[in-house]
């Protein structure tokens, strides 16, 4: 019997949390095997799975910077339900990293630097 589209979304989304917790296709096989679909389909699965991890942060973001940050949202949400503030603000300083907020402040430094070192703008 052919699943029914709420169904094909629910195995989108188990899919989608195996990925964010790491597995790659032949865990991803084991898990799926009562399903009793095809390799293909699996793929199909995935595919699906990682267009809405894309989707989920911003459509022009890389697959791969997506997946890293919403692997970083379950680590932090883990962290601070076990309640390991270290942890929690080492992922934090780490998603800032990877979204080059900390560049951000180095270019408002060097932009400060720059502004100092011209002298005071000089009246026209």
């Amino acid at each position: 019997m052919k699943p029914s589209k709420a169904e094909i979304r629910q195995r989108v989304n188990a899919v989608l949390q195996l990925r964010l917790e790491g597995a790659e296709f032949p865990q991803i096989c084991q898990y799926v095997s009562a399903w009793n679909v095809s390799q293909r389909t699996i793929w199909r699965y995935i595919q699906a799975a990682d267009k809405r991890c894309e989707r989920y942060f911003d459509s022009k973001a890389s697959y791969l910077l997506a997946r890293h940050l919403l692997q970083r949202r379950q680590l932090y949400a883990a962290a601070l339900k076990a309640g390991d503030h270290a942890t929690a603000l080492r992922i934090l300083q780490d998603e800032a990293k990877l979204e080059s907020l900390y560049d951000l402040d180095i270019v408002k430094r060097l932009e400060a630097l720059e502004a100092k070192r011209a002298g005071p703008e000089r009246p026209k």
